[in-house]
């Protein structure tokens, strides 16, 4: 990163910053003249745009105000005596706490506020973290799992767990061809190849299973512009027709717009490796807002989702029928289109920003009426 580009970003995080506080002051000042609706305050693990604190926590509250909620958002910076204090004047109603990696999400620091803990990965899992993790989901008044893997290792310390998928809030890539008219482009799109060693050997073992006139380009996103050649010497023993092409890690935004360039994208999840299945939706929301054809692993929460030859591939890990499967697609552009369109159906009424919002909505209700949650709909 070059010293224009440092502080470059430290001029965003700040104009950030500021422009949070006014808003806070401005909801404050609003709230102690005039009439009080319930509040719930949104405290995010990070503020990185399409992580889970943007997708699970600041987008909720966005979609519940439209919904005519109150919400606010703690800015994950700010410290212990400020979300104190902006709670006691604000004079907020619930806390819900996404992911447990900051030390600020903790329900004995709002007590007593109740809080509801959301969760979309497996920390939990690690043996230095569970005692506390699991002492935080013992604190909140239940908990809301990104899946159903999430929700069975939270059960142990909390019986109140609801399931409700990722949502975004991403609808699609302007200008991108429709997926039949596509390059035959594929694409595994993992926020950090490196970070998920069984799925890279698997992914090596798909590439090296396509033909040397497949004519296509296999992208391996998330890749750091300084481990490029790491990644393409470890693909090298599987790639001898040069298919490989490393994408950088980029904002979520412009990760989506490239993806509107590609015909399949790969999800695989390894059930060797815990942290793999503890993933919600991931990157499928952005293949789906995108409009690339899915060839997904027929694990987790995907069979839920997915019905195989209808709007995705649902697959076992076996490395050549996956790429079996991609060749099919990328042969049959029609087809392809057919299932892509399918998919947005199931996408737009199922896995959106306003859909996961709906969910939650009713869960909130009840905590402010100290009611037991009501049940979810049983397709998740």
């Amino acid at each position: 990163m070059t010293k224009f580009s440092r502080e470059r970003s430290r001029l965003r995080a700040l104009l950030e910053a500021m422009g949070w506080a006014w808003g806070m002051l401005g909801l404050v000042i609003r709230r102690a003249i005039g009439p009080r609706k319930a509040l719930v305050a949104f405290s995010a693990a990070g503020s990185g745009t399409g992580w889970g604190g943007d997708l699970r926590s600041t987008a909720m509250s966005a979609a519940l105000g439209r919904m005519g909620w109150e919400t606010c958002v703690f800015h994950p910076k700010i410290g212990a005596r400020t979300r104190k204090l902006l709670a006691r004047l604000l004079g907020v109603d619930i806390v819900f706490l996404q992911q447990t990696r900051s030390r600020h999400n903790d329900p004995a620091l709002y007590s007593p506020v109740p809080c509801v803990l959301d969760v979309d990965d497996a920390d939990i899992i690690n043996p230095t973290q569970t005692q506390r993790i699991g002492a935080v989901a013992k604190g909140c008044v239940g908990v809301v799992a990104g899946s159903r893997y999430n929700a069975k290792l939270f059960a142990p310390w909390n019986s109140t767990i609801r399931v409700i998928w990722t949502g975004t809030y991403l609808r699609q890539v302007e200008g991108a061809k429709p997926n039949g008219q596509r390059a035959r482009v594929v694409a595994w799109a993992p926020s950090d190849p490196f970070g998920y060693p069984a799925e890279r050997q698997f992914i090596q073992k798909v590439v090296a299973a396509f033909p040397a006139n497949a004519n296509i380009e296999f992208r391996i996103y998330g890749v750091p512009e300084a481990r490029s050649r790491e990644l393409l010497d470890a693909f090298a023993p599987f790639d001898p027709h040069g298919f490989v092409r490393t994408m950088p890690f980029m904002p979520y935004s412009k990760f989506v717009d490239t993806l509107g360039e590609v015909a399949v994208g790969l999800q695989p999840i390894c059930a060797e490796h815990e942290y793999s299945l503890g993933k919600s939706f991931g990157k499928v929301l952005a293949y789906l807002a995108a409009d690339v054809a899915i060839v997904a692993a027929d694990a987790i929460d995907h069979p839920l989702f997915f019905k195989d030859g209808v709007n995705g591939r649902l697959l076992p890990l076996d490395a050549q029928a996956w790429c079996d499967a991609a060749m099919a697609l990328l042969d049959e552009p029609a087809r392809r289109q057919e299932i892509v369109n399918a998919a947005r159906a199931s996408f737009l009424a199922r896995l959106t920003t306003e859909a996961a919002a709906a969910q939650l909505a009713p869960l909130l209700s009840a905590t402010l009426a100290k009611k037991p949650w009501p049940p979810m709909p049983r397709a998740t």
